[in-house]
């Protein structure tokens, strides 16, 4: 019985609904949009993600190694997992081949990312609780975790993953496991054990987004230096206080008297004892890390030499990717509500400034300053090399770093802080054991998050629409591609043709900007179809990269060289007589191109 009454107490009660209320939502309102993507075929970078999962699946069945496949369709091949995060492919490749192949490998991603998205709340409260606030707070953590919006910046709110032209697949693993790493690895730090899941974690969101590992371990590394500083100076508070209190009761002891240590902790063990165990284990961290994920890590570094990513050789990518937008640019958007609240009331934008408000009050309990530290942290690094300058070349492997995805921690920092000040309010009102108090937080925070949830919800609904108008526009042309692509299949090998595939990167090409079908780029059908592709639209990492761009349609010489047999391009473009049209598909022409 005391254990149900304990199961049956307010606190627990106020935790179940507000975490239930939080899934729930998400669980009801994406599912609309999820079960319309599977009618859809594959758009934007789930492409990409589509085409290395079934090479995972395939590698898998032929018993070859399933880390370092080579994907053969985009940029004239490349060994994608040699350079890039591949842990939810593995997973995506395990569970279609477990299922015989009975679910697609699409379908996978796309129920995988339905089920992410929906679970996201629960991460935020286990990593809250794992961080040591309360329950309420945590869950207040997981009430907010997925009402963030922006003008889809790359963050944590769901236009990064469900808006068409996005599909940022594995930073929506990374998203759900960063909380958790960084949690597990605090309580290491702090507490000198359970290593073994605080490894798992942060091996976990390195394979799976490398960004995101890259950030955990940075901002466990800023802990490990800030917590000793932290210690020093509530050290040097609470003996100040204490040996001021002792004066007093002094004044009013005999002189025989004898006083407890009022500070234990500073008696057990000395700041430099607790500053060297704080870098002790988060080099304990580092090296495990390095171990469990040395297959792919050293490798990588290894092979850099063959990877086009450097902000001086890019082409494909804006130099603000790399850069970063600036503080003065950044703290505007944040000022104005638009980091956490883009086209609506600043609600969230407001629980934050007030979290940190309250954090900066309670410094000296450890636990809030994490908050404080995540947010400062990634906030700065997020102006990038725009303010920073050459101080930035500091960090690690900082010249290849997408400096602008440091919103993602930013995101984190803010959603620690409007649990901060949510669940301060609630622990009030609990504490006040009155019903009357709790009934004036829960009115607060209804009053606060209800329009926010609401505006959320017709976001998914907008998108939701979209991907319903999708649908009849590539049914109506399904006929018409289906005989494409078996005249296609019945002709001898050759590699396709259908524009370069990245809009405004070749300006003599403009034909393919726009040629889809439905509210997919023609390329992007033509690669979930299995189509060998000459151009760039996909993980443009080769070293055939940019040469691929500088690809002339109009020279037959160009076309013996890269194989180009086929091409297919809608009416109204004109071809040198070399290229020769084989068959029209309604809107569609079939062009073939002699080659050795």
């Amino acid at each position: 019985m005391s254990h149900f009454r304990q199961f049956c107490n307010l606190e627990v009660i106020i935790v179940i609904c507000v975490l239930t209320g939080a899934v729930g939502f998400n669980v009801a309102h994406l599912y609309s949009y999820f079960s319309t993507s599977v009618k859809v075929s594959l758009g934007s970078d789930m492409v990409m993600h589509l085409l290395l999962s079934e090479a995972v699946a395939s590698a898998m069945v032929e018993g070859w190694n399933v880390t370092d496949v080579w994907e053969g369709s985009m940029g004239m091949g490349h060994p994608v997992f040699h350079y890039y995060q591949h842990l939810p492919h593995l997973i995506v490749g395990l569970i279609n081949v477990v299922a015989f192949g009975t679910i697609s490998v699409g379908n996978i991603l796309i129920w995988s990312s339905y089920i992410l998205l929906s679970l996201f709340p629960i991460s935020m409260y286990v990593s809250l609780r794992r961080f040591g606030f309360d329950s309420l707070s945590s869950a207040m953590g997981g009430l907010v975790a997925s009402l963030i919006s922006t003008n889809g910046i790359f963050g944590f709110d769901n236009s990064s993953y469900i808006q068409t032209e996005m599909g940022l697949y594995t930073q929506l693993w990374g998203m759900v496991l960063l909380p958790l790493a960084l949690a597990w690895g605090y309580r290491v730090l702090q507490e000198g054990k359970g290593y073994f899941w605080a490894v798992s974690f942060l091996s976990a969101v390195s394979v799976s987004h490398l960004l995101y590992g890259y950030m955990a371990l940075l901002t466990l590394g800023v802990f490990a230096l800030i917590s000793p500083l932290h210690f020093i100076l509530t050290k040097a508070i609470r003996t100040q206080t204490y040996t001021r209190s002792q004066r007093r009761r002094a004044s009013r002891r005999s002189a025989g008297n004898q006083l407890k240590p009022a500070y234990p902790v500073s008696a057990s063990i000395s700041v430099p004892e607790y500053t060297r165990s704080q870098w002790i284990r988060f080099a304990m961290l580092i090296l495990l890390v390095g171990v469990v994920t040395s297959y792919f890590v050293i490798p990588f570094f290894l092979d850099q030499s063959y990877l086009n990513t450097s902000i001086s050789d890019s082409v494909f990518l804006d130099s603000t990717t790399y850069n970063s937008l600036g503080h003065a640019e950044v703290l505007q958007t944040l000022f104005e509500g638009h980091m956490f609240d883009f086209s609506r009331f600043p609600s969230l934008t407001i629980l934050v400034f007030i979290g940190f408000v309250v954090c900066v009050f309670r410094w000296r309990t450890g636990i809030y300053i994490v908050p404080i530290i995540i947010f400062i942290l990634w906030i700065l690094l997020y102006f990038g090399r725009t303010t920073w300058g050459p101080v930035i070349d500091l960090l690690p492997m900082s010249q290849d770093m997408h400096m602008y995805r440091f919103i993602g921690g930013v995101h984190l920092g803010g959603i620690l802080l409007m649990a901060t000040a949510l669940g301060v309010s609630w622990r009030w009102a609990i504490s006040r054991g009155n019903v009357w108090y709790t009934a004036v937080a829960l009115i607060l925070t209804v009053s606060v998050l209800v329009p926010v949830y609401l505006e959320r919800r017709e976001y998914i609904q907008q998108e939701t629409r979209l991907m319903e108008s999708c649908q009849p526009l590539e049914e109506a042309e399904y006929e018409d591609m289906s005989d494409l692509l078996s005249a296609l299949e019945s002709l001898p090998k050759g590699r396709v043709y259908s524009g370069i595939g990245s809009p405004g990167l070749v300006d003599d090409i403009t034909w393919n900007t726009d040629y889809g079908i439905g509210c997919s780029h023609i390329q992007s059908w033509l690669h979930v179809e299995g189509l060998d592709m000459m151009g760039t639209r996909y993980h443009p990492y080769s070293l055939n990269a940019k040469l691929l761009l500088e690809f002339d349609e109009a020279r037959e010489e160009q076309y013996n060289i890269f194989n180009v047999r086929y091409v297919i391009a809608p009416e109204g473009v004109n071809f040198p007589d070399f290229v020769k049209p084989i068959g029209k598909f309604g809107r569609h022409l079939l062009y073939q191109v002699e080659t050795t």
